[in-house]
């Protein structure tokens, strides 16, 4: 079982590595980036959680901070099958051409279905965002940007520590 943990751990730590082979536009410059996230949840009642987060994310070959975010929510486990949840993310994003950071603050609400049959799980999340960017000019820019994003994902339990997606 050790074994076989270690051997997906290390296949995993390959995947960043296989992804660098695909190259850009330009074959001479090479990207490479990934995301760290700190994640904390904590049971309230009976289905009721609330969660606080942090990610940053990486660019430049892992040399600069592209993106960092930093967030609370809540969430409420209706029944076996429905979970509902809202929250709020404070994001810094540094822009691609000036490299001036610019922040967002991000409100949520989601629903999610879910059920599992054997080792099978099926999942789809609904969720309405509203993103708030500061902008200079109201008139040019609109600084509001309201998006709904669904997520559909499968879930195969391998074994207790594996669970792919």
């Amino acid at each position: 079982m050790k074994r076989n943990i270690l051997i997906a751990g290390l296949l995993l730590a390959l995947i960043p590595g296989l992804a660098s082979a695909q190259g850009t536009l330009n074959d001479l410059e090479q990207d490479f980036g990934g995301r760290v996230n700190l994640s904390l949840d904590k049971k309230i009642a009976k289905g009721f959680h609330v969660a606080a987060d942090a990610e940053a994310r990486f660019t430049d070959n892992f040399q600069t901070f592209g993106r960092y975010q930093a967030g609370l929510g809540v969430s409420y486990k209706i029944n076996p099958i429905f979970k509902v949840g809202a929250g709020y993310l404070f994001i810094e994003k540094q822009t691609s051409t000036t490299k001036a950071w610019k922040p967002r603050h991000r409100f949520y609400v989601d629903g999610t279905a879910s059920f599992s049959t054997g080792d099978w799980r099926f999942s789809l999340k609904e969720r309405l965002q509203l993103t708030h960017r500061d902008v200079g000019n109201l008139y040019q820019n609109n600084p509001n940007s309201l998006m709904l994003k669904s997520r559909v994902k499968v879930t195969y339990k391998a074994s207790d520590a594996l669970s792919p997606y």
